[in-house]
């Protein structure tokens, strides 16, 4: 590894060196929700001849060429909530600022103050202690491993703006605990009786499911069909719903 890229990042471990020699190159790779445990944006270290590494639990370090900012709208893609589901959570908190991604108990947050380019993420989620040193102004991670042991990770950031993040992302988490918990309490089916448990159970097997990310999207067509109703005083095409649905999902959707 560059002298560079020592200052910004470094396992504490005596597997170092051998992690970084097995590094295996895979320009397919993907953020994996439940292995992924750090993303790293490497296009400022040529000598390290990829884009970006994940740093994966079953994996060690996976290089690409990808870049970070592509590994997470792939991701993001194929959640149930968009980062416009996270840009409205932002909204509800009153925050401004570079986006993290929080989905349950999936949560990945930037170690820089801006998003719209390619940068270092971290699964916040993942994370089993962490602390800052003020003196080398670098963040200190440790993950549980296949072996349960720690790996300690010190990578470079400002903690401030890392701090800043950690607050919102748990913010945001525990808004979507609180709308859970609601949701519970008006579906708890073990209050269900009479006719309306007769009728759950007897419709039950002969309804689609319906997946959050699927209705997200069909509210979002709805919202904008209605919008465009109100604004043209005339009847929508699906062609013309479909024409916006593309360009908000463009702008709004990703990073």
């Amino acid at each position: 590894m560059g002298k560079n890229f020592l200052n910004i990042f470094k396992i504490h471990s005596e597997r170092y060196a051998e992690l970084i020699k097995q590094a295996e190159f895979d320009d397919e790779a993907v953020i994996n929700a439940h292995t992924t445990l750090l993303v790293m944006d490497c296009q400022s270290f040529p000598e390290l001849n990829c884009k970006s590494f994940l740093l994966d639990q079953y994996r060690g370090i996976i290089k690409t060429n990808k870049e970070t900012r592509k590994l997470i709208n792939q991701f993001v893609a194929q959640r149930p909530l968009s980062f416009w589901g996270m840009r409205i959570f932002s909204a509800c908190t009153a925050h401004q600022g570079a986006l993290s991604y929080v989905f349950g108990n999936t949560i990945l947050i930037p170690l820089t103050g801006a998003t719209q380019h390619s940068t270092h993420w971290l699964m916040l989620n993942k994370v089993k202690s962490s602390s800052f040193n003020h003196e080398r102004r670098t963040m200190n991670v440790w993950f549980s491993t296949l072996e349960q042991k720690l790996l300690h990770v010190e990578i470079a950031v400002k903690k401030a703006v890392v701090h800043q993040h950690i607050v919102q992302a748990m913010k945001t988490h525990i808004t979507q605990r609180r709308l859970l918990d609601a949701l519970m309490r008006d579906f708890n089916v073990s209050e269900a009786a009479g006719q309306l448990q007769y009728l759950a159970e007897h419709f039950d097997e002969e309804t689609d499911y319906v997946t959050l990310k699927n209705y997200t999207a069909a509210w979002k067509e709805e919202i904008v069909t209605a919008t465009l109703k109100e604004i043209l005083g005339a009847e929508v095409t699906p062609a013309l719903t479909q024409q916006y649905l593309r360009a908000l999902r463009k702008k709004w959707e990703r990073l």
